[in-house]
């Protein structure tokens, strides 16, 4: 099995899960915690989606050219982007997490 790269930590609901945390933070940036086969691999993300918490500005970045191409102006993109970063970190209750955190997170997501 390829080893993930090491990420912060960060779990999130970017990927439409409702219920549970469906993104990982992994090498800076998000996987799919749903992208994976039957064994619990996950995939490449097809984009670099950049982590909101260890890669905030590039998060912001973003998510401003998704509203954009969703429509908005680009002040409305802008605005729209920061406030939710900044409620992403907030909500979060992120913690910097450890090398054995993380290698305990990934033992359990490759047993379902």
């Amino acid at each position: 099995m390829e080893q993930l790269p090491e990420g912060c930590g960060y779990r999130g609901y970017e990927f439409g899960a409702v219920s549970y945390p469906d993104s990982l933070c992994c090498g800076r940036k998000l996987y799919d915690a749903d992208n994976c086969d039957n064994d619990g691999t996950l995939f490449d993300p097809m984009e670099d989606i950049p982590c909101p918490m260890c890669r905030q500005q590039d998060a912001v970045e973003y998510w401003q050219r998704q509203f954009e191409l969703g429509g908005d102006s680009r002040s409305d993109a802008m605005f729209n982007a920061r406030s939710l970063v900044d409620n992403i970190r907030k909500r979060s209750g992120h913690r910097h997490r450890t090398r054995e955190d993380d290698t305990a997170e990934m033992k359990h997501l490759i047993t379902f």
